[in-house]
């Protein structure tokens, strides 16, 4: 009986070992398993980081390609605007001439009643003057 209790207790303890390896080496898998999501969400953080500030130096940048381009839209705009003031001074220039208000430099001649007419009506100025 002895013999027998001993033959039991080796088996128990083989069982047993076998068990506390097959934990251990699940735990160890588990633990393989834990560290590799963890690694991967890290690479997914970083990746995700990289993204942000890409799009955050893309963004930067188009908003400051929109004040480039609205400013240089308004310089145009400033210059365009001088232009047609230049143009509208000669032309009021030449038609007060031909009115007979300068009648030193009378070069282009136009009709005096259309000047005239023209002058007088400020509301036809309104648009070529800012």
């Amino acid at each position: 009986m002895a013999l027998k209790d001993l033959e039991n207790c080796k088996i128990i303890i083989e069982i047993k070992e076998k068990e506390d390896k097959m934990k251990l080496k699940l735990e160890e898998e588990l633990r393989i398993d834990i560290q590799d999501s963890s690694d991967k969400e890290k690479s997914k953080l970083i990746n995700k980081d990289a993204d942000e500030d890409e799009l955050s130096e893309t963004e930067k940048r188009i908003r400051e390609l929109e004040l480039s381009i609205a400013s240089l839209d308004y310089e145009l705009e400033r210059f365009d605007i001088e232009k047609m003031n230049c143009k509208t001074k000669e032309v009021k220039k030449r038609m007060s001439l031909v009115s007979g208000d300068c009648e030193k430099d009378i070069k282009n001649m136009l009709n005096q009643g259309y000047v005239k007419e023209f002058i007088k009506n400020d509301s036809l100025w309104e648009k070529y003057i800012i």
